[in-house]
């Protein structure tokens, strides 16, 4: 009744109209129906359809839905449109409570008050209640910041949309669980849209929510993880081969809490070829992330071309283009390092299969740009006797130290080796500083040493288990004689192995838990950060219809020598995100050109992932994990049936088992042809 009937106000974020001035009534109109759709104990559902709507001099017809889940004291809110907006503004926000009212806006779409004197309509039997209002629009959406009498407003449009959405949320002194002062209400709304925009969905959680984690922190396979910290926030990106858009930037607060915020390379990557074909296991190599004056810089070794390097102002873009610092065959995992006298210089390996040599650690300079190795590179380490297989460097320096940490041993099995000089060139000395030990973690190498405000060091690791790909896990470090100690030492011989849960990284405060984004509505205009193409994009694959939260992938012609999906660029896919989960996609096919007609149109994909600890004895160290897929189907999306048999899911080339969608046509001579929406 407070959502569907607020009058002169906006209430706790009721949808209203604007007249420039003050909040104004979705009146007059031709017909209004409201109507609870669905009261049960799940969620409640309520609806309020007008027609004939005269405002700003259109006539609107449309639809107010609000749902509020069990268990949960906020309500999404959504206008559906029977026509996209043109210039129609309206607006939403809270009520400005009489009493002694409090109020909280961070200009960018959340607005919220709180105060002693909420109505009720019946004050003899029902005392006024001190009550705390909350309202979070998403900023695409916000127009302006007004107050008017009554309430804390934001103006809302979308032209050329036919949705809105927004949440709004309460509490109320009476409740048990209920928050008692202003400023804790408010901190909770900071928290709330910290967790509208980066949802906990039902897959891996690291943070365990009492001041611990457990490894890996990300049960993903961000291959070869580098990271580094600007201020109080952290970055990440890892391989990502020849996927686009390729480099990921992951961000964290804590180290724990992860979420993709951009890609370094969001289109393309050189040489660009029609048609397009996957590069399986080629382009990006082992990148690194560093902060330097003022800029982020990001460097990987492409195997067939060499050493390259883009650059940004903001880690959400945009990057630069791929500038090529180093040519040749075989230049792989590079990581640059500034030194104190202005010097540039780069470190990396060499892949044996281009170069004709691994097992060894070189180091070149560049100029002050960082744009162009301007000396050969000369080999500082040969781990052919005591750590073949070393690469994957970093280049860290520290108390006069230069510091390399590379891997060595090989993937599935190796361990983390650090080399250190007070030479720039050498000579080095070497000692393993982590290895797996009597831990369940097989393999704990190649990743990054990032420190804390607080003076704490970490460091990031990745761990091969086959199928679900290279996941990320985060060990305690410690500085010991000038040497780092990674994990826990129980012996105290300077090579620790890894932990599996651990007390969080102190950063001065809590954050609130979340996870890489998986889930999508499709209710954007551009494709959401967890998803990549299989190769170099083409514009003409996909979509994105925001408004009407589908993404539109039209059928593309197969190569003419296509076998089968290895052979298949436009695989829309994302990283699996957990060791036992389900995704579900609601697909809706149209045919065009076609002498076979759908008789049902609709239907719905569902895949388990699942996955018991079981391992395959016969892999390398035999440590990949047993993962098994069942699919099933659905007409109506309530009841599935199996589909096939079940599989064992296994991983592509250098990177583990994705899941996605695609859609194609035969390799013929045709104008157009079909489509399916996701």
């Amino acid at each position: 009744d407070y959502v569907l009937r607020v009058f002169d106000s906006c209430g706790p974020g009721a949808f209203k109209g604007w007249d420039g001035k003050k909040v104004t009534h979705i009146t007059p109109v031709a017909t209004r129906t409201e109507r609870i759709i669905s009261y049960g104990p799940v969620r409640v559902i309520a609806e309020i359809e007008v027609t004939g709507w005269k405002y700003q001099n259109a006539e609107l017809d449309m639809m107010t839905r609000y749902t509020l889940y069990a268990g949960h004291r906020d309500l999404r809110i959504e206008a559906f449109f029977d026509e996209p907006i043109k210039n129609e503004v309206f607006c939403t926000g809270v009520q400005d409570i009489v009493g002694t009212a409090e109020s909280y806006s961070d200009h960018k779409g959340l607005v919220g008050s709180w105060g002693t004197d909420w109505p009720v309509n019946d004050t003899v039997k029902y005392a006024k209640e001190t009550v705390g209002l909350g309202t979070c629009i998403p900023q695409r959406y916000v127009k302006s910041e007004e107050k008017d009498k009554d309430n804390y407003l934001y103006t809302i449009t979308s032209p050329g949309s036919k949705y809105l959405q927004y949440h709004t949320t309460f509490t109320s002194m009476k409740e048990t669980f209920g928050y008692k002062t202003p400023e804790a209400w408010f901190a909770y709304l900071r928290e709330w849209k910290e967790e509208l925009a980066h949802p906990v969905t039902e897959v891996w959680v690291s943070d365990l929510g009492n001041g611990k984690y457990k490894n890996p922190v990300l049960y993903a396979d961000y291959s070869d993880p580098d990271a580094c910290r600007v201020g109080d926030d952290f970055y990440m990106t890892s391989s990502s081969f020849n996927c686009l858009p390729g480099l990921q930037i992951l961000h964290s607060k804590d180290l724990v809490n992860w979420t993709i915020i951009g890609a370094a390379v969001p289109y393309a990557l050189t040489p660009i070829e029609t048609p397009e074909r996957p590069e399986h296991g080629n382009r990006v190599w082992a990148p690194s992330i560093r902060h330097h004056n003022g800029e982020f810089y990001i460097f990987w070794g492409d195997p067939d071309q060499g050493a390259f390097m883009v650059k940004a102002k903001d880690p959400q873009g945009p990057w630069t283009e791929p500038v090529l610092v180093k040519p040749g065959k075989g230049i792989i995992d590079t990581c640059p390092l500034w030194d104190e006298d202005g010097k540039v210089y780069l470190v990396h390996a060499y892949a044996g299969s281009r170069a004709g040599l691994k097992s060894v650690i070189t180091i070149c300079e560049l100029n002050k740009e960082a744009t162009k190795a301007i000396t050969p590179s000369r080999i500082i380490f040969d781990g052919h006797e005591a750590h073949q297989t070393c690469e994957g460097p970093k280049f860290y320096k520290r108390n006069g130290y230069y510091y390399i940490f590379h891997p060595a041993g090989g993937v599935p099995t190796g361990w983390q080796v650090v080399l250190r000089s007070k030479n720039v060139y050498g000579p080095y000395e070497w000692r393993t500083v982590l290895a797996q030990g009597d831990s369940p973690v097989n393999g704990p190498h190649q990743g990054a040493w990032v420190d804390t405000p607080s003076g704490e060091d970490w460091f990031f690791h990745f761990q091969d288990v086959g199928a679900y790909g290279r996941l990320v896990h985060l060990q305690p470090m410690k500085w010991v004689t000038d040497w780092p100690v990674i994990g826990i030492d129980k012996d105290g011989d300077g090579c620790g192995e890894p932990v599996m849960t651990y007390k969080k990284p102190n950063v001065g405060k809590i954050y609130p838990i979340c996870t890489p984004q998986e889930s999508d509505e499709f209710d954007g205009y551009i494709l959401s950060p967890q998803w990549q193409w299989h190769a170099n994009i083409n514009e003409k694959w996909a979509y994105y219809a925001g408004d009407k939260s589908y993404v539109r992938l039209y059928s593309y012609p197969v190569v003419a020598d296509y076998k089968n999906l290895w052979d298949v660029a436009n695989l829309l896919l994302q990283k699996t995100p957990s060791d036992n989960f389900t995704a579900t996609m609601k697909l809706t096919f149209m045919q065009v050109n076609s002498s076979v007609g759908l008789t049902q149109n609709t239907v719905y994909l569902k895949v388990r992932f699942s996955c018991d600890g079981k391992k395959i004895k016969a892999s390398e160290g035999g440590n990949d994990l047993i993962v098994m897929c069942n699919f099933s189907y659905s007409l109506d999306g309530k009841k599935f049936l199996p589909l096939g048999n079940p599989f064992q899911a296994r991983e592509g080339q250098w990177i583990g088992a994705k899941v996605g969608m695609f859609c194609t046509r035969p390799a013929i001579v045709t104008n157009d042809g079909g489509w399916t929406d996701v």
